[in-house]
C-alpha cells in the first residue's frame, strides 16, 4: 500500500472504526457514528449529579456552589471541572487503554463520552480556545501519544474552536503524581508549566484524560492564568476519587 493511501486508511479507521476499541467487538451499523458499541456504553458508570466545582459525584440534596467535601478547602486557579464520569469499572480501563499504542481510537471514545454526557455545561462556557495538559518533550519522545491531547482536538472539533497543544508546555520533567501525597504533588508540580505567549481575555478549556486531586490541573491553570486568560476551565474523562 503506497503511504498516502496508508495515512488515510489509518484516519478513517480512527474515525469510523469497524471494531469496538474497548472490547473489539465488530460495530454494527445500529452503533451509528458512535466510536464503540453499545454493550460498553452502557457500562459507563452514571453520576445523577457532581460537584459544580470539582466534578466529584455528589448526593442529591447537597449545595456545592461553594464546593463540597472533597474540594471546599482548596484554593484552585481554575474555574470548575466537567467530567463524563468516575475513574472506576470501564472508565479506568478506557484512561489506562488511551495511553497506550493503538490507542487513539479510545481517546476519542472518552471525549465523547464526555460531550455525550456534559455537551450543554461545555457550549456554556463559551470556550475561545482547548489547551491539552502537555507531556514533557522527553515523555513525548517515548511515549505514542498524549491522550489528553487527542481528548483536546476532539472536543475543540465539537466546540467549533481552536485546540492547541503549543500553548502550554510542561518545562522539567517530574516524577509521576501517582502515589504521592497532596503536598508531595503540589511541590512535585511548582512551576512545571508555563504558557508560550499571551492569553489576555483569552476562555480556555484545559483538558486532561483523568482528575484526582487536582493538582495537576490546577499548576496548569496557574501557568494559563500568568498568561492573561480571563476563564480557565478544566473537561476531564474521568474523575477520580481517593486515587
Amino acid at each position: 500500500m503506497k503511504p498516502a493511501r496508508f495515512l488515510v486508511v489509518a484516519g478513517l479507521d480512527l474515525l469510523l472504526p469497524e471494531n469496538c476499541p474497548l472490547c473489539g467487538c465488530d460495530l454494527a451499523i445500529a452503533d451509528g457514528n458512535t466510536v464503540g458499541c453499545a454493550h460498553c456504553l452502557a457500562r459507563v458508570p452514571a453520576v445523577e449529579r457532581f460537584c459544580a466545582r470539582c466534578s466529584a459525584p455528589v448526593g442529591p440534596h447537597l449545595n456545592t456552589v461553594k464546593g463540597c467535601g472533597h474540594c471546599r478547602n482548596d484554593r484552585f486557579a481554575f474555574d470548575g471541572v466537567v467530567a463524563a464520569a468516575e475513574y472506576r469499572d470501564i472508565m479506568r480501563d478506557a484512561v489506562l487503554a488511551a495511553k497506550r499504542a493503538g490507542g487513539a481510537a479510545t481517546a476519542g471514545w472518552l471525549a465523547d463520552r464526555l460531550w455525550e454526557r456534559r455537551s450543554s455545561e461545555l457550549l456554556k462556557l463559551r470556550i475561545d480556545l482547548v489547551v491539552p495538559v502537555p507531556q514533557h518533550w522527553l515523555r513525548r519522545v517515548v511515549a505514542p501519544h498524549n491522550s489528553a491531547e487527542l481528548i483536546a482536538r476532539r472536543l475543540a472539533t465539537r466546540l467549533k474552536t481552536r485546540s492547541d497543544r503549543h500553548i502550554l508546555v510542561k518545562r522539567r520533567r517530574t516524577p509521576r503524581q501517582a502515589g504521592l501525597i497532596p503536598s508531595a504533588r503540589r511541590k512535585n508540580l511548582r512551576s512545571a508549566f508555563i504558557a508560550t505567549r499571551p492569553l489576555h481575555g483569552s476562555r480556555v478549556l484545559l483538558v486532561d484524560d483523568v482528575l484526582t486531586t487536582g493538582t495537576t490541573a490546577d499548576r496548569a491553570a496557574r501557568a494559563l492564568r500568568d498568561a492573561g486568560a480571563e476563564h480557565v476551565s478544566v473537561a476531564v474523562a474521568a474523575r477520580g476519587i481517593g486515587v
